[in-house]
């Protein structure tokens, strides 16, 4: 370990691209997050919503389809 960082992770790049959230309704939940954050829609596909701040944008939020029921 070199100056608190773990021996694993001395040459490692990490990256955050995208923060994928499981959707019932695609169009509804990426609505409700651009207001919430003021951000753009920038892609928008029919299994498929990307929303981010712009197209360079470091991290973007993409929104998935998903079929099973919310468990609690």
């Amino acid at each position: 370990m070199q100056s608190g960082v773990p021996a694993h992770t001395d040459s490692m790049a990490v990256r955050l691209h995208h923060i994928v959230v499981d959707a019932h309704d695609l169009p509804e939940l990426a609505r409700f997050w651009t207001q919430a954050l003021g951000w753009k829609v920038l892609s928008e596909r029919e299994r498929e919503i990307v929303i981010g701040t712009d197209e360079n944008a470091p991290v973007r939020m993409c929104f998935m389809p998903v079929t099973e029921a919310k468990r609690h």
